[in-house]
């Protein structure tokens, strides 16, 4: 939804006058975890409830730091707790505005990414949003990069998206990514 195309296209245009190969950094957010409300939010996923709370329940802090950033205190699936993150319009009120027909589109939407989280598994909760970013987001950025720079005769060379880079960078340890304050969040690697 962000239509960066019309500015990289121009920025191109401009530096054909003089180049012919420009460096990216497409990338360098999905290998080095750049995306810190996805990313740092594997932290918030790890220490949430996977059910609402019982009704009466007293409220504590973290479940109102949860009501403010989720709108609930509870994560009951690493793709629930994706969309809660990357949607504007949550799936309920999806389903509300749309036309049935239309809304139940959201059931295959979901089963794609329970098949993605799926195949993950083993991985820390930080692996796996900083995988599915990589795959989902990397993919639409590049294709952008790559078209939009080719239109105006300029060669784009994306160097954080090396696959020496990023096998290394994610075989580090979650620690070494990302400085998460519990000790316990900080598990095996994924693979």
């Amino acid at each position: 939804s962000t239509p960066n195309e019309v500015p990289i296209y121009h920025l191109a245009h401009a530096l054909r006058s003089d180049y012919t190969v420009a460096l990216s950094g497409e990338g360098a957010d999905e290998v080095f975890g750049g995306y810190v409300t996805p990313f740092f939010s594997a932290y918030d996923y790890d220490r949430a409830r996977r059910a609402p709370l019982p009704f009466g329940s007293t409220v504590g802090d973290f479940d109102q730091a949860m009501l403010r950033l989720y709108g609930q205190t509870h994560l009951g699936s690493h793709v629930e707790h994706h969309f809660l993150l990357s949607s504007w319009v949550s799936p309920a009120m999806i389903r509300m505005l749309l036309a049935p027909s239309i809304a139940g589109g959201l059931a295959e939407l979901f089963a794609f990414y329970e098949t993605m989280f799926a195949g993950f598994e083993g991985c820390t909760t930080l692996d796996k949003h900083m995988h599915l970013h990589a795959r989902i987001n990397l993919e639409g950025l590049l294709s952008r990069v790559d078209s939009s720079t080719m239109a105006a005769s300029v060669e784009t060379r994306v160097p954080f998206t090396d696959h020496r880079m990023a096998e290394f960078v994610y075989g580090l340890p979650d620690e070494y990514r990302m400085a998460l304050r519990n000790p316990s969040a900080r598990r095996r690697r994924c693979g």
